[in-house]
């Protein structure tokens, strides 16, 4: 799935069901460590890479993103999913980089 293909950064507006973007970024970061796969860990930091650059906004989180343009504030939900997918890199990596980029994202 293309980043740009969902409206929202990692909670669906209407339902609060996860989305496809922090799941798929969970899922691909346990599947590359469990397969010792790097592509996957490649597609997982590149995907949590577009969702920390993209979807920021005033030292926020955005809950949107389309035609190259973030918006609306995000909710406790969406940071909550984007810490845990994050956490989900920073096992399956260890880099210490997700672990901090977690960090600051729950500090706002």
């Amino acid at each position: 799935m293309s980043p740009a293909s969902s409206t929202s950064s990692c909670q669906a507006p209407s339902t609060g069901a996860a989305t496809p973007r922090c799941s798929a970024v969970s899922a691909l970061a346990r599947a590359g460590q469990a397969l010792e796969e790097p592509r996957y860990l490649a597609a997982a930091r590149k995907t949590a890479d577009f969702l920390l650059a993209e979807l920021q906004g005033g030292g926020r989180l955005l809950r949107t993103w389309r035609a190259g343009q973030a918006k609306l504030p995000a909710y406790l939900e969406d940071y909550a999913a984007l810490a845990d997918a994050l956490l989900d890199v920073h096992a399956a990596t260890g880099e210490e980089r997700w672990r901090g980029e977690t960090e600051r994202l729950v500090r706002v």
